[in-house]
C-alpha cells in the first residue's frame, strides 16, 4: 500500500506553477486542472490508501489565535488572493479520488514539542478544526516529526495531542520521523526520543501511521 505525497505544497511549487500567469484566477484554474489530472490518473489505483493533499501551508510563526497561511515561497506570493485554496483543494480531492482514500494535511513542528501547544501546534490544530467545522473533507493530520533530543514532544504531550485530534474526528499519522544526532548527547538519548513518540502513537487508537524518514538516521 502507498501514500500519495503531495498534491499542493505552496512553499515549494515548481517554477511552472509560479510563472504560469500573474492573474490569480488563471493560476488557480491551472493548478486545479493539474491536481484533478493527477487524481484522475490514480483514481482506480487501490494501492493508494492516503493522499497528503496539502503540505505545509501554515507558516512557522503562526499561533493558536493567529493562523497565517503561505501564499508562496519565502520570496514569492504566486498564490496571494486565493484565500480558500485549502478548502478548494480538499474538496477537489474528495470529488476526484476513490472514496476509500483518506485525505491528509501534512506539516512539521506541530507536535507539541517541549509541551508547547500554543504556537504552530495550536495553529495547525485550529486550522484543521476550522476546516472540519466548515465540513471540508479532511480525514487526518500528518505530523512530520523532524525532531531532536532537545526539541521533541514528550510521551504525555503527544498522547494528549492525539486525543485532541480524536475529539474533532481527525486521525493522526506520524509521517516523516527523524531524530537528528546533532543535538543528542548519545545514541541512547536519540533512542529514548524515538521510543517516546513510537509508544505514544502505538498506544493510542487514533494514531494510525508511523513512518520513518529514510532507512537510517
Amino acid at each position: 500500500k502507498y501514500r500519495g505525497h503531495n498534491l499542493f505544497w505552496p512553499a515549494n511549487s515548481p517554477n511552472w506553477f509560479k510563472t504560469y500567469s500573474d492573474d490569480i484566477e488563471v493560476t488557480k484554474s491551472y493548478i486545479i486542472d493539474y491536481i484533478k489530472s493527477v487524481l484522475n490518473h490514480y483514481r482506480d489505483d487501490d494501492s493508494i490508501i492516503y493522499w497528503d493533499v496539502i503540505n505545509e501551508s501554515v507558516m512557522d510563526e503562526s499561533t493558536s489565535n493567529d493562523i497565517q497561511l503561505r501564499t508562496g515561497s519565502k520570496t514569492s506570493d504566486e498564490f496571494l488572493g486565493w484565500d480558500t485554496y485549502t478548502e478548494d483543494i480538499f474538496k477537489l480531492a474528495r470529488d476526484n479520488i476513490n472514496e476509500n482514500v483518506k485525505l491528509i494535511y501534512n506539516d512539521y513542528y506541530c507536535e507539541a514539542n517541549n509541551g508547547n501547544f500554543d504556537g504552530k501546534t495550536g495553529a495547525v490544530f485550529n486550522y484543521i478544526k476550522n476546516m472540519k467545522e466548515k465540513e471540508v473533507p479532511i480525514d487526518g493530520v500528518g505530523l512530520q516529526m523532524h525532531v531532536s533530543c532537545n526539541d521533541a514532544p514528550s510521551y504525555d504531550d503527544l498522547y494528549l495531542l492525539i486525543s485532541r485530534y480524536e475529539e474533532i474526528g481527525v486521525e493522526v499519522h506520524v509521517t516523516e520521523i527523524d531524530v537528528t544526532m546533532a543535538r543528542c548527547n548519545s545514541l541512547k538519548d536519540q533512542k529514548d526520543v524515538y521510543m517516546n513518540i513510537f509508544k505514544a502513537c502505538f498506544n493510542h487508537n487514533n494514531c494510525k501511521v508511523f513512518t520513518v524518514w529514510g532507512a537510517y538516521d
